[in-house]
């Protein structure tokens, strides 16, 4: 299989370790060569050969350049972007010759095989090589709607970033306490990921909730302050991350 891998930044440097086949990256600065020695890199896509065929190109540099990439291209193949906010019918508009277009949101989390991938494909679109090269980095959830993306992208997209704040917070607090730092990060970083674990097992969160809480605990005091103020600063979060979207 070939792939054309358009830009090498911080989502293009945690997808190429899960692609397999014959491979071009481009990138400008051609840094990614250094670590990737069994990739081809081109700095510019005028650097293909006039011949140049592929299966799909992945688009992954950043929004704002899209236009100024993709009308260079004039290749029959699958069209799969992770650029945000560059809608289906602008990127099949910039590249005509787009067999199919899929759009996807991945997270951070797909350097471990974790990410979250939010899909949407054109009609007629074959989802097959799309799932194939992103399966990888974690599991695809096909979305009905297109405009779902915008309304998914914070909780999706965004979310490790939350899961990090609050890891910090818990960090720093047993840190206060004198908690040696090597402990207190294990331990929570522990917790965290054991939680996640009962949680996708479950639909119930309030009962996983229930199970943790003792009457007059120490969660339960914990939660008698967060919980008053917690989903009200969530909603916030979610309405000022919409605003932001272009």
């Amino acid at each position: 299989m070939k792939i054309l891998l358009l830009g090498f930044g911080n989502m293009g440097q945690r997808l190429l370790p899960h692609l397999e086949g014959d491979i071009t990256v481009v990138q400008p600065s051609l840094e990614g060569q250094k670590s990737f020695t069994n990739t081809r890199f081109i700095p510019d896509v005028e650097k293909l050969e006039n011949d140049y065929q592929t299966d799909a190109v992945i688009v992954a540099v950043k929004p704002q350049i899209v236009d100024q990439v993709l009308p260079k291209l004039n290749l029959k193949c699958q069209l799969i972007s992770i650029a945000a906010s560059v809608t289906t019918d602008q990127l099949k508009k910039l590249m005509p010759t787009a067999t199919s277009v899929v759009r996807l949101m991945p997270n951070v989390a797909m350097e471990v095989g974790q990410s979250a991938n939010l899909a949407f494909a054109t009609p007629n679109s074959d989802t097959k090589l799309a799932t194939k090269l992103f399966e990888p980095t974690g599991p695809l959830f096909w979305l009905q709607k297109e405009e779902w993306f915008e309304s998914l992208t914070p909780m999706a997209g965004s979310s490790p970033a939350f899961y990090f704040l609050f890891t910090e917070a818990l960090i720093n607090s047993a840190l206060k306490l004198g908690i040696d730092p090597k402990v207190a990060r294990a331990s929570i970083k522990q917790a965290f990921l054991g939680s996640a674990l009962l949680a996708s097992q479950s639909d119930d969160l309030i009962t996983l909730k229930k199970a943790v809480t003792s009457k007059g605990g120490v969660t339960e005091a914990a939660l008698n302050v967060l919980d008053p103020t917690l989903p009200n600063l969530i909603e916030e979060a979610m309405e000022a991350a919409l605003k932001g979207i272009v």
